[in-house]
């Protein structure tokens, strides 16, 4: 097939790749399936950024003392300052979905070239770009809201080609990029470096490596995080601190870390099996690549949150074009080992594991279909009430919210999250000019018994005595400041009683 040929029709899955995850991630969010954690806290920051106000956040406080704060004492990632750029001419959370979805459809291209360079065959370059675009990790991390470290995927095939090129201006630019992505992206970097030193044709490159993100991490965790959280260190190592050097840190509850271990070795298993199954295990004969991405599976493996070992989170984005590139190194391993037809035949058995693993892989694990199974692209039941009430919060109001309506509600400098931290910062509510409420939805309530406090978080707004009922149709509820009536507050408290009493399920 000529090359030419190639780049059209890899162009073409591209497109279509890109058209669909961007119609598909904009229907989840019309209809209120996104969530303030992610998409809501980096779309007010990005807003807040665009507006002069860099990084400010009131959504997800590192500290939780302060309502108005810093982004960067949670992560830093510089990258936002890029996108608040675009968010100037279209202010939408939408905007970020869409750039997701484009920013890892047109990856495909980086690694297209990557492959080529490495196998010398265009017919395994497109082969292993289309089942990029297939592989269902990175369909997840489309889908599941806006995460900046989607965009290093791109960034990080665009850096090894360029390497590989000796393009040394683009690399280095990239890498930076990288960097500015996200902080933890310095653990990859550096471990590439390392591999880079070993090398001595490259040995430079790997010094140069080691010390941008060495350099990075230091600036990062040891200045910027400390610097924005009040002194205090980067809040996430409580995810570690059930492992031996981590001692018990302070969460943003103000309680000591709980000693929860890692992940079962059932989740271990079922989280590699979704990991490498769709690769036909490749990853596995690019060794010297595939290390790159090891330290960071290890800190997934071992964190206490059940979704750092899941992919249907974002976070194996880390992870993805590591083991695509040692997919490359591997194939080009065995190419190259022995010109025989013995060999051959493992190359195109090897083309052929990849090809059914990621077919087969997608009848279970298809996120598209997992998704609209669970009803993410349909309108919500109650779309009309959410819109009603939606459209009486004026533009510049303060509001308190839960999880589901963040993003609707980000741009704007007040905006404060009711079910997280725990327990309710009440001073924070009152900086609120409107609560809007979905009384039945308790999922991301962090506790052993989500409905019944969420009944108290709500019985505990009510009690502040500072709002009365706007607009009450269903499930659906919005305050605004004011004196109570008393007979409304009832007949609420009533309402969330008995889904206590009757232990409604948080959803539907």
């Amino acid at each position: 097939m000529h090359s030419r040929a190639v780049i059209f029709l890899l162009v073409g899955v591209i497109v279509v790749y890109t058209v669909l995850f961007s119609i598909l991630s904009v229907a989840r969010y019309n209809a209120f399936h996104t969530s303030n954690l992610d998409l809501g806290i980096i779309a007010q920051v990005t807003w807040n950024t665009a507006h002069g106000r860099w990084f400010e956040t009131s959504v997800d406080r590192a500290t939780n003392t302060d309502l108005i704060g810093s982004h960067l004492g949670i992560h830093v990632q510089p990258i936002l300052l890029f996108l608040a750029l675009l968010y100037r001419l279209w202010p939408d959370p939408r905007l970020l979905l869409i750039l997701q979805s484009v920013a890892l459809g047109i990856a495909a291209l980086p690694l297209y070239y990557v492959i080529r360079l490495l196998i010398e065959d265009v017919k395994t370059a497109l082969i292993v770009a289309c089942c990029y675009l297939a592989y269902p990790p990175l369909g997840f991390l489309n889908l599941v809201d806006f995460h900046p470290v989607a965009l290093s995927v791109p960034l990080l095939f665009l850096a090894y080609w360029a390497l590989l090129k000796e393009r040394f201006l683009l690399f280095w630019v990239t890498v930076l990029l990288v960097l500015f992505v996200r902080d933890e992206l310095a653990v990859p970097i550096g471990i590439w470096g390392i591999l880079n030193l070993l090398q001595r044709r490259r040995r430079y490159i790997g010094l140069g490596l080691v010390t941008l993100a060495g350099g990075w991490a230091a600036l990062c965790y040891g200045f910027i995080v400390p610097h924005f959280n009040e002194g205090l260190p980067y809040r996430f190592w409580q995810l570690w601190a059930h492992l031996p050097g981590f001692p018990a840190q302070p969460s943003v509850q103000g309680g000591a870390a709980q000693p929860v271990s890692g992940a079962s070795p059932e989740a271990t298993i079922l989280f590699l099996i979704h990991l490498f199954l769709p690769l036909g295990f490749l990853p596995f004969l690019g060794l010297s690549v595939l290390v790159v991405a090891l330290p960071s599976l290890t800190y997934l493996l071992l964190g206490k949150r059940p979704a750092l070992h899941s992919v249907g989170y974002h976070y194996p984005a880390v992870l993805i074009p590591w083991f695509f590139l040692a997919v490359g190194e591997g194939l080009r391993r065995v190419v190259h080992m022995s010109p025989s037809v013995k060999q051959r035949r493992l190359y195109r058995i090897g083309l052929a594991f990849l090809v059914i693993g990621t077919i087969g892989t997608n009848v279970p694990l298809n996120p598209i279909f997992l998704y609209a199974q669970h009803g993410d692209f349909r309108p919500d039941p109650y779309q009309a009430q959410i819109e009603e009430a939606l459209a009486l919060i004026p533009p510049d109001a303060g509001v308190a919210t839960v999880n589901r309506f963040g993003p609707q509600l980000a741009n704007r400098r007040v905006l404060v999250a009711l079910e997280y931290p725990a327990p309710l910062r009440l001073d924070h509510v009152q900086m609120a000019d409107y609560v809007l409420l979905d009384l039945v939805d308790c999922r991301v309530v962090p506790a052993s018994n989500p409905r019944a406090q969420y009944a108290e978080i709500v019985a505990q707004v009510l009690q502040t005595g500072s709002f009365r009922m706007r607009y009450w149709s269903g499930r659906i509820l919005l305050l605004e400041r004011g004196v109570p009536v008393e007979e409304e507050t009832a007949a609420i408290l009533d309402y969330v009683s008995d889904l206590v009493e009757r232990d409604c399920p948080c959803w539907p």
